[in-house]
C-alpha cells in the first residue's frame, strides 16, 4: 500500500489513503472480429525468426571479434517457447504450432516480406486456425569490454595479497519483430519491433578465464522473455497495479472505517457503511462519503456505477482530486466496455 498525505488547512485534518488494486485491460492496436473472441479460437504461433545458418557478431572493445552461426535462432526458439507459456497460462487461446519449412529472408531484412494473403490463407486453413502470431526476425548482438583493477585477497595462508582483478563486461542486444495476422481479413493487423538490452559481468583472477564467452549459453533467457512478455502483453489482456485515494478522515466513523479496510480489505463492507454517511447532513461528511463510494464502486469493477457517485460528489464541492478521477474513470469505463467485448460478456 501506498500513502499520499494531503492537509486541508480548516477545521479538519484530511487524510488520504492510497490504496492498491488492479485492473484488468487489454492493449489491442487494431481489433479484429476473427481473434477477439466470444470462445477461444485457435491461433497459430509460427517462427521464422532465424535459420540455422544465420550468425550473431561477438564485438570485443568495439571490434568485430567473432560471427558464431546457430545464436539467432536459439534465441527465436525461447522467445517463442516463452511467448507460449504466457499465452497458455492465459488461456485465452489455443495455440497450434505452425512449422516454416521454407526459405528464410536475409537476417538484415527480416522486417520485410511478411506474408502473402495467399499464404495467410493457406496456412489458416491447413492448420484450423482464426489468426497467426509470427516472429518475423531476430538480431543478437553480443558486445564485450575488459578492465583490469588491483584488488586485495587472502592467499592459502590467510595472508592479504594484491591481485590483478579481470572483468568482462558483456552486453546483449536482441531485436525482434512480430507481425499477428489476421485470418479474416487475411492481413497483418499488428506489426511490432523493439530491441531489448541486458548486460552481465564476468570476473576472474585471469585474463582468459575473463574472457571465455560462453555466446551458446550467454544467460540469454532474461533479454528473450523480456522480448516475448513484452509482445505477450501488446496482444493480451493482462493485470497492472494501479492505485486510487479515498478519504480516511473527516469524523470519528469514517476513520473508523477506512481502518478495518485497510486491515480487511473488503471494499463491499465499507461501502455499505460508507453508502450511509452518504445522507449526513455534514456536507463535509456527506462529500467525503459519496467520493469513497465512487472509488469503492470502482474496486469492485463497477467503474459506470463509480463515475455516477463522483458527479453526486462533485455536485456538494468540486476538488482538482475529483477532476482528475473522473478522467481516470471515463478511461476505465471505455477500457472495461473493450473487454467485455472480447470476452464475450
Amino acid at each position: 500500500m501506498r500513502i499520499k498525505l494531503f492537509i486541508n488547512v480548516g477545521i479538519l485534518v484530511l487524510v488520504l489513503a492510497g490504496c492498491s488494486t488492479s485492473y484488468y485491460y487489454s492493449e489491442f492496436i487494431q481489433p479484429s472480429k476473427a481473434y477477439i473472441p466470444t470462445k477461444i479460437y485457435a491461433v497459430g504461433v509460427l517462427n521464422r525468426g532465424a535459420s540455422a545458418k544465420m550468425a550473431s557478431t561477438i564485438y570485443t572493445d568495439g571490434v568485430p571479434f567473432e560471427y558464431i552461426k546457430g545464436i539467432p535462432k536459439k534465441a527465436s526458439a525461447k522467445t517463442i517457447e516463452a511467448l507460449k507459456k504466457e499465452l497458455e497460462d492465459l488461456g485465452r487461446f489455443k495455440l497450434i504450432d505452425i512449422p516454416w519449412e521454407r526459405e528464410l529472408r536475409d537476417q538484415r531484412k527480416f522486417v520485410e516480406d511478411p506474408l502473402t494473403e495467399e499464404e495467410i490463407d493457406s496456412l489458416c486453413e491447413n492448420y484450423k486456425v482464426a489468426g497467426i502470431i509470427a516472429l518475423e526476425g531476430v538480431e543478437l548482438t553480443i558486445r564485450t569490454q575488459g578492465e583490469v583493477n588491483v584488488v586485495s585477497v587472502n592467499d592459502d595462508l590467510g595472508n592479504p595479497v594484491r591481485v590483478p582483478e579481470f572483468t568482462n563486461r558483456q552486453e546483449a542486444s536482441y531485436t525482434a519483430a512480430w507481425r499477428f495476422y489476421d485470418g479474416y481479413s487475411l492481413k497483418a493487423i499488428d506489426t511490432y519491433q523493439q530491441t531489448y538490452q541486458r548486460d552481465f559481468n564476468r570476473v576472474a583472477y585471469s585474463a582468459g578465464d575473463a574472457a571465455q564467452v560462453d555466446a551458446q549459453n550467454l544467460q540469454l533467457m532474461d533479454v528473450v522473455k523480456e522480448a516475448a512478455e513484452d509482445y505477450y502483453k501488446r496482444v493480451s489482456p493482462h493485470w497492472v497495479e494501479g492505485f486510487r485515494v479515498y478519504y480516511r478522515g473527516g469524523s470519528e466513523e469514517m476513520y473508523g472505517i477506512s481502518y478495518d479496510l485497510e486491515y480487511n480489505r473488503n471494499w463491499e463492507q465499507a461501502a455499505a457503511k460508507w453508502v450511509k454517511l452518504t445522507e449526513s447532513k455534514d456536507l463535509k461528511i456527506k462529500q467525503f462519503s459519496t467520493f469513497n463510494m465512487a472509488v469503492a464502486s470502482e474496486m469492485l469493477g463497477r467503474p459506470k456505477v463509480a463515475k455516477e457517485w463522483l458527479l453526486k460528489s462533485i455536485e456538494i464541492q468540486n476538488t482538482n482530486k475529483a477532476e482528475d478521477y473522473l478522467e481516470t474513470l471515463n478511461r476505465q469505463i471505455v477500457i472495461y466496455e473493450v473487454v467485455d467485448r472480447q470476452l464475450g460478456l
